[in-house]
């Protein structure tokens, strides 16, 4: 059984010189067997594994385009805007999801593991897109708000009850339909569900980023995010508050340094 298993695993070529080879190489052959089918294993496993690179690549395209700004135009380009956003939300929201798609993947049969997970990704980016495009339309008429007054209010939404429920509902599970078109159904809910809550608890904090392209404040505020979907206590939502105050202030005293 365990040969026929390095018979699937290896190549034709590869199961000559196995057959043809020396002790030693025969060993070779054999851990390449078994790193190679335990290597897939846990990819398949993990459904995780892919979001978080797309995350990566999307903050390598962040950093590229921090350090290579674009010329500024007159006539406001929706494109580059919308281009922007995504990357944004792909970078700094879906690691808070990696739970939420390890626990679909999870919930699924095992050939459609990858499947459910996509389809949860992809209905949760969409509601953050759609917000983008409002933003994006809420910024071409000219009405691009302040980086300050954004963390002010953000400052005061973390102390409201709303953000307390929404930071709450972000962590919610909802029943899967195990095949068929209800299992999509079901995650495209689901993406959808998760997605309304994360919206509802950040949407201030991702309209400060949207408000200035800055490499700092998208670092930080995407490692304040992380920290407060970890830590769900009333106690700290008051303390990062007070975060995003302190942040307020370095912002506010900067012109005078």
């Amino acid at each position: 059984m365990f040969f026929h298993v390095i018979d699937i695993a290896l190549p034709k070529k590869r199961q000559d010189v196995f057959a043809a080879g020396g002790q030693g190489q025969s060993l070779l052959f054999v851990s390449l067997a078994i790193w190679r089918l335990s290597l897939r294993d846990f990819f398949w496993r993990h459904a995780e594994w892919w979001p978080l690179a797309l995350s990566a690549l999307a903050w390598c395209y962040l950093a590229f385009s921090w350090s290579n700004p674009p010329a500024h135009h007159h006539r406001f380009q929706l494109g580059p805007v919308v281009v922007h956003w995504a990357a944004m939300m792909v970078a700094m929201m879906l690691p808070l999801m990696a739970g939420h798609v390890s626990l679909v993947a999870r919930r699924s049969l095992w050939h459609r593991r990858h499947r459910a997970a996509a389809i949860f990704v992809a209905a949760y980016l969409f509601v953050w897109l759609l917000y983008g495009l409002v933003v994006s339309e809420v910024f071409e008429r000219g009405m691009r708000p302040n980086l300050v007054n954004c963390l002010l209010a953000a400052a005061y939404w973390q102390t409201t009850p709303f953000k307390r429920s929404a930071l709450l509902a972000c962590h919610r599970t909802l029943p899967l339909a195990p095949s068929g078109w209800e299992a999509d159904r079901d995650c495209v809910r689901y993406g959808w569900t998760v997605a309304g809550s994360c919206l509802l608890s950040c949407w201030l904090l991702m309209l400060a980023c949207a408000a200035d392209h800055s490499a700092s404040l998208d670092v930080g505020l995407a490692a304040f995010l992380l920290r407060e979907r970890i830590v769900v206590r009333l106690h700290h939502q008051h303390e990062f508050a007070v975060a995003l105050l302190m942040i307020v202030l370095f912002l506010a005293a900067r012109p005078f340094w």
